[in-house]
Order: structure tokens, then C-alpha cells, then sequence
């Protein structure tokens, strides 16, 4: 019985992390879909999660009820910023925003494994909460990308809001 209840456990972790994973393809694939739109414009103006569902810029599968929805029910929103603003013209760069996750979510999305042909894309990944907002970039020698596991538990708490930033 207690081997059973370990290889439980093993596996309930190790599926809750490929859920994940596939939740973070699935916010390249939609990135991949706004950047396809936009690639004969100059930038990412006007850019929006009401645009993007007005418009239907991304697979329908993404679409429930005009919201951008990824995994269980997990709503993503795609402007600026962590309130997901509408782009202003010159804006090179757009964020995609995960709201209201727990600490173990938060890490799970944090150190979550992002493909090389999606590293290109990404310039950043934010973490806001009520304690803190960490920045983690390309070339940052003390928050640097990619994320390496374990580092989640430190910046994550028990409501967070993570952002991507795609180039």
C-alpha cells in the first residue's frame, strides 16, 4: 500500500507538469497566431484580448463565451502589462497574462519547459504578486532565462500573475 500511494503521487505530479507543459505550447501556439496577423504591420498596435476573440486571430479551440481560455478553464489576456492594456502604436512587443494562480501553480507555469523554437520568441517572463515583481531575462546573470527548476518556490506566494513577453 505505501508503494502504491508513492507511484500515486509520482504520477499525479508528473501529469499535473506535462498538463502544464502542454498549457505553455498552447500560449506559443496562440502568440504564433497573433504574430502570423501582425506580421505585414509595423507593430502590434490595437492589439487586445476583446481583438484578438473579435477577430478571431486565434484557433477557435482558445475561444469560450469572447475569453481566451487555455487548459481547465485557465483565461489568458493578451495586450500590455498585467491588466493586458490595448497596444498603443510603436509597440514592438505584446504580453500574454495568466492571472490568480496559486503558488504551486505559479511555479508550475514558471518552470514549466519552453521549446528552443519558442525561446526565440520570448523576451521575458514576469511574475507579479503582492510581495514582489520579478523580471526574468536573457543575459540577467541573477534572473536569468531559461528558468531553472526550483527557483519558482522563491518568487511565487499564494495569488500570482505571470507574463510572458513575446517579441
Amino acid at each position: 500500500l505505501p508503494l502504491f500511494v508513492i507511484l500515486w503521487g509520482l504520477y499525479s505530479c508528473s501529469g499535473i507538469n506535462k498538463n502544464v507543459d502542454l498549457d505553455v505550447e498552447n500560449i506559443f501556439r496562440i502568440s504564433d497566431d497573433i504574430r502570423s496577423f501582425y506580421s505585414d504591420k509595423a507593430d502590434y498596435w490595437g492589439l487586445s484580448t476583446d481583438f484578438v476573440t473579435d477577430n478571431k486571430i486565434i484557433e477557435n479551440k482558445f475561444i469560450r463565451n469572447k475569453k481566451i481560455v487555455i487548459g481547465a478553464n485557465k483565461e489568458l489576456f493578451v495586450g500590455r502589462g498585467s491588466n493586458a492594456e490595448k497596444i498603443m502604436p510603436g509597440t514592438k512587443v505584446f504580453d500574454v497574462v495568466l492571472k490568480k494562480l496559486n503558488k504551486k501553480q505559479c511555479v508550475s507555469f514558471l518552470e514549466a519547459t519552453i521549446s528552443p523554437s519558442n525561446q526565440v520568441k520570448l523576451l521575458s517572463i514576469s511574475v507579479e504578486n503582492t510581495d514582489k515583481t520579478k523580471v526574468f531575462e536573457w543575459g540577467n546573470d541573477k534572473i536569468n532565462l531559461p528558468i531553472t527548476k526550483g527557483i519558482g518556490e522563491e518568487f511565487c506566494t499564494d495569488s500570482n500573475t505571470i507574463i510572458w513577453t513575446i517579441k
